[in-house]
């Protein structure tokens, strides 16, 4: 099975002519410490081959926000981040989805400080627990390029989420284009949460009825989350999604004054 893989993750970059990988496995989300041990010496097989026959290749693995955190569990993530920046070149961290459209309440998608009912951790605490395993030049930290929006009870922030229907809609994803689409349509002021350092805003959708309350980030965010990786000394940051800015260069904007 991993030399199946290996081999078709080779023919693949030797088709499109690039010589650089990302490891993406996000399923199981949590697993046993001997899985997460096994899926750290594939990458480093991986890793190893590329560096072979392709020459210096750069593998990249995208590992949960918690993962660190997690490590000395019984129910660990896949991705054990010291033993992966053993086997890897490079760790992203996938520093969002604190709140998903699941979630019971709304809230922020990446926040740099705060505690929840979802995650006891943040942007903050959550590289801290990183650092403690994993160098920082081999660290990106992955901010988004998108939002939820959540159907609600009311305005109030981090409101609780009603379950959706057909009727009333579905709390859902929706990208930084997309927000800044409807906050020109709908001529909305977004608010500020200052303890996560972003933004949301509230609206009634006049067709449901419904009430909505969008969490994202913007420029003004993101600038305290690159400051948070560049005075860390990390390798970088990196985003999910490209493209998710539409036409809107302003989140770019945010890193290159910050960076």
């Amino acid at each position: 099975c991993w030399n199946n893989l290996i081999e078709d993750v080779e023919q693949e970059l030797t088709w499109a002519g690039i010589k650089d990988v990302n490891v993406d496995f996000e399923y199981p989300a949590y697993t046993t410490p001997e899985n997460a041990q096994k899926y750290s010496q594939l990458v480093g097989v991986l890793n190893k081959h590329l560096d072979s026959t392709i020459g210096d290749s750069f593998v990249v693995v995208s590992a949960y926000a918690d993962s660190a955190d997690r490590a000395t569990r019984s129910d660990v993530r896949l991705t054990d981040p010291k033993s992966l920046a053993e086997n890897a070149d490079v760790l992203f961290i996938m520093a969002y989805d604190f709140h998903q459209p699941e979630s019971a309440t709304a809230g922020p998608v990446s926040p740099l400080e705060g505690s929840y009912t979802t995650s006891r951790l943040n942007l903050t605490t959550a590289l801290k627990a990183y650092l403690e395993v994993v160098p920082a030049s081999k660290l990106i930290l992955g901010l988004p390029f998108y939002g939820y929006n959540w159907v609600v009870e009311d305005a109030l922030p981090m409101s609780t989420r009603i379950a959706g229907n057909e009727s009333i809609g579905f709390s859902k994803s929706i990208s930084y284009a997309e927000v800044t689409d409807l906050l020109i349509k709908k001529q909305l002021t977004p608010l500020w949460d200052n303890t996560s350092k972003t933004p949301y805003v509230n609206y009634i959708d006049k067709e449901t009825g419904s009430k909505h309350q969008i969490w994202y980030d913007n420029g003004e965010s993101l600038k305290y989350k690159a400051n948070l990786a560049q005075k860390n000394h990390l390798l970088g940051v990196g985003v999910w999604a490209v493209g998710f800015e539409g036409g809107y260069i302003n989140l770019w904007d945010a890193f290159r004054t910050q960076l």
